[in-house]
């Protein structure tokens, strides 16, 4: 998975030089559990994106999560656990 997000970072830097914002909005995805999902792509997507924010001396990061992460959801305590650690990141 981390090769695969340096590939998109460099790729989206390469076409878009002056964007420096990432934007991670990781969905669950079949029988994979959500936090596994939602915390190593977001990790991976954040680290790739990093040494071009630092080189610019300007970027955002902008993470996306749930009410679940904070007020949980009845019956998704998985889903509510991954959205809780993304705010936490």
């Amino acid at each position: 998975m981390a090769q695969t997000t340096i590939v998109i970072v460099e790729r989206t830097v390469e076409a878009m030089p002056k964007i420096i914002p990432a934007v991670v909005n990781p969905l669950p995805f079949g029988s994979i559990l959500p936090a596994s999902i939602n915390h190593k792509s977001s990790f991976a997507i954040t680290h790739a994106a990093w040494p071009h924010m630092r080189e610019a001396r300007f970027g955002r990061i902008v993470m996306t999560a749930s009410a679940a992460g904070i007020y949980g959801n009845f019956g998704q305590a998985n889903y509510s656990c991954a959205k809780r650690g993304l705010i936490g990141l």
